[in-house]
């Protein structure tokens, strides 16, 4: 057994046990071995022989026993954690996927494209309260955020964001670009408080033509790292050391249930 494989034992109470009983085992068969060495001096030597290689072969059972125990455990543990890492997968995809729907709606609504046209009879008290509306329905967003052509910050809903204008990319990206969404993932000064934020931003136009034209971009703050928190909590077992971690293509851990 390799020396790997005695690490990855030591973890293995089931395998630790098994080991535990059958060296015990071995050593009651060696002392009964040496026993009979001792005051047996008249018996057969073969007989000795026949015992010192029935401890070999013992021994020998035991390594297979083991190895065997061990290899099975660690199967059960690599399909309970592929199903538990597909499971994680599945449920952010659904979750984010969701937003998609979120995004196209909110950016065709009535009163936020007067508010954006100056409309008189639409408030920006107005429009925070709409907003407002919209989060108590769906918890998911740490912030919403209108912004017009200029970068203008004109409404959010986070009070502890005083950003007046941005200079972040994702704002001319979303306003040239044809597609209904346009997901951001990094750092971003319309967040600054986080490291990396989680942006879907959609174009808002004066009408739902193909044509029309740009007015601002909505953009829907993910609190990303509040619903990996909630994923994590419902899936991995706290009382054992199992950690789930969510990485990206490079191997750059975004988040991980133990918070690190």
């Amino acid at each position: 057994m390799s020396i790997q494989s005695n690490e990855i034992n030591r973890y293995i109470p089931t395998v630790v046990n098994y080991k535990k009983e059958l060296e015990s085992l071995n050593v009651q068969l060696g002392k009964t071995t040496l026993t009979g060495k001792i005051n047996s001096l008249s018996v057969a030597e073969t007989l000795f022989l026949y015992m010192e290689e029935t401890q070999e072969r013992f021994a020998e059972l035991q390594r297979k026993l083991v190895n065997s125990l061990s290899s099975s455990s660690l199967d059960k543990v690599s399909k309970e954690v592929t199903f538990k890492a597909q499971v994680v997968i599945d449920i952010l995809i659904r979750n984010l996927f969701e937003r998609t729907a979120d995004i196209g709606f909110l950016a065709t609504d009535d009163d936020i494209r007067k508010f954006l046209q100056k409309d008189a009879n639409i408030s920006k008290e107005f429009i925070a309260s709409r907003l407002q509306e919209y989060i108590k329905k769906y918890s998911v967003y740490d912030d919403i955020i209108i912004i017009n052509t200029q970068g203008d910050v004109v409404a959010n809903l986070d009070s502890s964001n005083k950003l007046q204008n941005s200079k972040d990319p994702l704002i001319e990206k979303t306003l040239s670009s044809e597609e209904e969404f346009v997901e951001t993932y990094r750092f971003s000064d319309l967040q600054k408080n986080k490291k990396n934020a989680l942006i879907y931003s959609a174009k808002i136009t004066v009408s739902s033509d193909p044509n029309s034209e740009a007015l601002g971009v909505l953009c829907l703050c993910f609190g990303f790292e509040a619903e990996m928190k909630e994923i994590f909590e419902k899936l991995v077992d706290p009382k054992t050391a199992e950690v789930v971690v969510l990485t990206d293509k490079k191997a750059n851990v975004i988040a991980s249930s133990n918070g690190s």
